[in-house]
């Protein structure tokens, strides 16, 4: 995949993180935790589409890899739960990936300039 393609991936993949905790700040228990992780990923989404890539490949990758870290303690009381959270684990999987592939092309690029 080009470099321009994962990097507008990754941008709507946090975009879509963020309007999803944006959502669940409704239904969880302390929903500033909620409103802070959507502010970050919202971020980072804008920081991947300006100049500072990767920077917000960087805070993309480490919000999506919370995300996953912490998804087996999330409390899941019945059917609803389980598919929400494992949706956002399973896009912030898909985020962490996309941010680690943007990293090493970053990496790749410097390296061949050198």
């Amino acid at each position: 995949m080009r470099h321009s393609k994962l990097v507008l991936v990754l941008s709507v993949l946090a975009g879509a993180l963020a309007l999803g905790e944006f959502g669940t700040a409704f239904t969880v228990g302390t929903p500033v935790f909620a409103v802070v992780f959507g502010l970050l990923f919202l971020a980072g989404a804008l920081l991947t589409r300006s100049r500072w890539l990767t920077a917000g490949a960087v805070l993309v990758g480490l919000l999506c890899l919370t995300e996953v870290a912490e998804f087996p303690h999330w409390p899941k009381h019945g059917l609803g739960d389980w598919l929400t959270g494992g949706g956002f684990a399973l896009v912030s999987t898909a985020g962490l990936v996309v941010a680690i592939m943007v990293l090493a092309a970053r990496i790749r690029a410097a390296l061949a300039r050198a």
